[in-house]
């Protein structure tokens, strides 16, 4: 577990992706905007906590960390999720509360989700 909450950084640092092995990786309340596609380097994530950050948009590579389960984006401004959110198979917890998600988007979700719990 890697945890850098509450930190104040305002940009993605390249060396978090030298911990290949890292499952859990916890980034709420800092000032990160975007996020890298070489987060799919870390491929053995299963929990990734990105709440209170201003994020607008994920990359799509994001939906390459198919072990990933739970999915925490509260309090961000995402108005809507990677087109192959499908992708992440594993995925059993994914958290919106606090974003800009619109009517359509959250039933487009619950189709390409439908083993997931999505909290709005």
């Amino acid at each position: 577990m890697l945890n850098i909450g509450y930190n104040q950084f305002y940009e993605f640092d390249s060396q978090w992706l030298f911990f290949e092995n890292l499952e859990e990786l916890n980034l709420e309340h800092n000032s990160i905007k975007v996020f890298p596609k070489e987060i799919s380097k870390l491929s053995n994530l299963k929990t990734l906590i990105i709440n209170n950050n201003g994020i607008e948009t994920l990359p799509e590579a994001i939906t390459s960390l198919s072990k990933l389960e739970l999915l925490l984006l509260s309090d961000n401004n995402i108005e809507k999720l990677p087109r192959n959110i499908s992708d992440l198979k594993n995925l059993k917890t994914l958290i919106l509360k606090g974003n800009k998600i619109s009517p359509q988007e959250k039933v487009r979700l619950k189709k390409q989700l439908p083993n997931c719990k999505i909290y709005w």
